[in-house]
């Protein structure tokens, strides 16, 4: 078996972090874990090489770009996709396509 692909879920909200959380990790080749700020953001991808950042709901724009700042230099290679909610199959698109190469990415 191949390695998971290591996403880490970014939202302010608890209840969507955990929903979003159960879907991701249902998938049998993802493995996902969720903060909801950016402090532990960047904790989290200093300890661990995720290849997406997925940012779910109530993060103000200020904090998103400092995460996407931040991140452009410690984690150049991260994909970072914008979560708009929708349910499980809007959710494995955006990945899909992130991990695809698609430009789902908001800069």
């Amino acid at each position: 078996m191949k390695n998971p692909i290591k996403i880490l879920v970014y939202s302010k909200n608890p209840a969507t972090l955990n929903i979003i959380l159960r879907l991701i990790n249902k998938e049998g080749n993802w493995e996902g874990e969720g903060v909801t700020n950016e402090v532990e953001v960047f904790e989290k991808c200093h300890e661990t090489p995720y290849q997406i950042l997925l940012l779910g709901s109530g993060i103000s724009s200020i904090s998103e770009q400092r995460v996407r700042s931040m991140l452009a230099i410690q984690r150049p290679g991260i994909r970072i996709v914008q979560h708009y909610g929708g349910g499980s199959g809007l959710l494995a698109n955006e990945i899909m396509h992130t991990l695809s190469g698609s430009e789902l990415d908001i800069k």
